[in-house]
């Protein structure tokens, strides 16, 4: 198969290990039917369906004589995450921005919010901030003590601004009590509803949490910028003036509810291959192992997103690319094979590998990422994610031409 003699070749030196049994389409089809099966039940972390896969990959790493990767001799890496779940709940509108106003019930397919603790009750003036930040990454003032609208996506004039995430925190951080993010597109808009509406998993302790934290519809941020005044602006135009400024929109959140907080303990898998000593560097192989679970509603006939493209077969192939390095010659870095839980959350188990290893991190000179082998014909050319942020670009047009 071609991805895996693509990173076999690489990680080699250009020169592809002779291999007694090459990786066969049958060996991947294997593991993707096991971990993609109903048995598994989509592999959503904190169920029965995360203690199958992280067995499954923990046994099959220590069958082909992969050593545990933690220094206490463990395959299972903790993470600790929460799952949040919006109860019941009550949102409206008041109008004029003062409690005597006006109040309109809000649809839940325009707005979807949830509390950081059990209960939640707010009432606050609702202000749009755009990214959040100016041009110069610094936070806009006037957000503390209110309900603050924020774009989610990256903003064009600017990449290296950090996430709608990052951004969220540093509004809390100033003040604000209730973060809710928008996208302009629909298919990612709806997406943001759900999110808010379901469970969802988040890391427990680090990070900030404003009272209330939710999703606007961008229909509605429209109408309710309209009615501020801003007739003659889309929100894309907002964006762009360099006079930007958080514009109060009159208007008064008001809500209550309850949410579930649910903990979680869930787990990455960590492997290590050991190299012939004469380097204190790391290189890493990695790919998540998690996808939705059970996510479509009891009465349909089938109820399980099994995830076998997303990402049973990343670790299909991790775990062949990792089989043939064992079996070969000692290299001479160590090989770390990470399987992270919590991907499809925000990369959850990643961060939470960084954070809580923090030496290995540092000896690790280059990460490959295997996130679903992609279905595609003969000769369909190799795409890279990252191309021209590492100096690995040659060895990786040489070895995809070689192979």
């Amino acid at each position: 198969m071609r991805v895996m003699g693509f990173f076999l070749a690489l990680l080699f030196g250009l020169a592809p290990p002779a291999i007694a049994e090459p990786i066969k389409q049958s060996d991947l089809r294997g593991h993707i039917e096991m971990l993609a099966s109903d048995a598994f039940e989509g592999r959503k972390p904190g169920t029965i369906g995360e203690n199958l896969t992280i067995t499954y990959i923990a046994n099959r790493l220590a069958r082909d004589g992969i050593l545990p990767g933690l220094d206490y001799g463990a395959y299972y890496d903790p993470v600790a995450l929460v799952e949040r779940t919006a109860g019941k709940g009550k949102i409206a509108l008041i109008s004029g921005g003062s409690p005597s106003g006006k109040a309109s019930k809000v649809k839940p397919n325009l707005m979807a919010i949830r509390g950081a603790e059990a209960a939640y009750a707010v009432d606050l003036p609702l202000v749009y901030a755009g990214f959040g930040i100016d041009r110069n990454g610094q936070l806009l003032p006037g957000v503390a003590g209110k309900a603050v609208i924020i774009n989610a996506e990256t903003p064009d004039w600017d990449e290296a601004i950090g996430s709608a995430r990052s951004r969220r925190e540093m509004l809390i951080s100033a003040g604000a009590r209730a973060v809710l993010v928008y996208n302009d597109k629909a298919g990612p808009s709806r997406r943001l509803l759900r999110r808010f509406s379901q469970p969802t998993l988040r890391r427990a302790g680090p990070g900030k949490h404003a009272e209330v934290e939710g999703a606007i519809a961008p229909d509605l941020l429209v109408k309710l910028l309209e009615r501020a005044g801003l007739t003659d602006w889309k929100t894309d135009d907002l964006l762009e003036a360099e006079d930007f400024a958080v514009r109060d929109l009159g208007v008064r959140l008001v809500a209550s509810g309850a949410t579930s907080v649910q903990p979680i303990q869930s787990h990455n898998v960590l492997g290590r291959i050991k190299g012939n000593g004469s380097s204190d560097e790391a290189v890493m192989l990695m790919g998540h192992w998690d996808h939705f679970g059970i996510c479509e509603a009891a009465s349909k006939a089938h109820k399980i997103c099994n995830g076998a493209v997303d990402n049973a077969s990343g670790i299909a192939a991790l775990l062949e690319v990792a089989e043939h390095l064992a079996a070969g010659p000692r290299l001479d870095r160590d090989i770390y094979i990470l399987a992270t839980t919590a991907e499809e959350s925000g990369l959850l188990g990643a961060y939470a590998f960084v954070d809580t290893h923090p030496d290995l991190v540092r000896r690790l000179v280059a990460v490959f990422n295997l996130d679903t082998i992609a279905i595609a014909t003969g000769g369909t050319k190799v795409a890279v994610i990252g191309k021209g942020r590492t100096t690995l670009d040659g060895d990786v047009e040489q070895v995809a031409r070689e192979t």
